[in-house]
């Protein structure tokens, strides 16, 4: 699979400002960021690692189910982040003017096929 041509579509499908395939260790596989966006997209998945595995574990301990999506929203942007795998999670990051049940619908169109190849 090519992950550049599937995030590049990805974000212009959405209207996001870039994606990033991370692993659970803080370690990005692969991304696109439009070249009008603004921030630091590896950073960004970096640091938010942390947080995703607390709250991952967190439901499995309190016997929740395993948290499969989180979404965050800033002033300028919001952030999808949804599972892959055991190992690997997707952010998608789209300025507040985009909708963001659309982003997701495109992101479930493609989850399998990023499933399928993690794995």
């Amino acid at each position: 699979m090519d992950f550049d041509l599937v995030f590049k579509n990805l974000v212009e499908r959405t209207g996001a400002a870039g994606c990033i395939l991370m692993g659970f260790d803080g370690i990005s596989v692969a991304d696109y960021i439009d070249p009008n966006a603004r921030f630091d997209l590896e950073l960004l998945g970096a640091e938010v690692t942390g947080v995703i595995n607390q709250l991952r574990s967190l439901a499995i301990s309190e016997d929740i189910g395993v948290s499969n999506t989180l979404i965050t929203e800033s002033e300028l942007y919001q952030v999808v982040y949804e599972v892959i795998s055991e190992e690997y999670y997707l952010a998608l990051i789209l300025p507040t003017s985009q909708f963001i049940g659309k982003a997701r619908f495109i992101l479930s169109q493609v989850r399998d096929d990023l499933r399928a190849e993690v794995i």
